[in-house]
């Protein structure tokens, strides 16, 4: 009887472990979306101010915590041009510091950015910069828009 009443505690030790961790990971998600700012959705990529008439860029982002992952599209008349995978973190003040590196063959660019997230977070500005592994050109580096769509 003894060795029975022992398996039983052990298997509802067991139990109320594994939803113990898996309600952990819910609950730590839901605290940690109340000190940092959401930035996961679409945004569209604007460069010096200027947006490009034939050429739309998007970055969509998702994010759990502080961590953001997501990609980086540009389309010219619909049709997909370039692929960037984007990997970064944000701060609890709202700072949005980024990677990105094209996974297309034609394209061999890497690059980095910093970003400050408007006070209605619905909008991001900062710089970023960007280098060719292929061609040898020299860093370039430009102002950077997000904007929510």
């Amino acid at each position: 009887m003894d060795f029975l009443l022992g398996v039983m505690s052990s298997i509802v030790a067991a139990i109320i472990i594994y939803i113990f961790k898996s309600q952990l990971q819910n609950l730590a998600n839901l605290v940690l979306f109340r000190v940092y700012p959401n930035i996961s959705g679409k945004w569209q990529v604007i460069y010096n101010n200027e947006v490009s008439p034939e050429d739309k860029e998007f970055m969509e982002l998702t994010q759990f915590g502080s961590r953001v992952k997501g990609a980086c599209r540009t389309y010219n008349d619909e049709k997909l041009i370039s692929e960037d995978k984007v990997v970064g973190k944000i701060t609890p003040s709202g700072i949005f510091q980024f990677e990105w590196e094209s996974r297309s063959q034609e394209h061999h660019q890497y690059g980095s950015a910093l970003l400050r997230v408007s006070n209605y977070k619905n909008k991001m500005t900062g710089f970023f910069i960007t280098i060719c592994c292929v061609c040898e050109a020299n860093p370039a580096s430009a102002e950077l828009e997000l904007i929510r769509k």
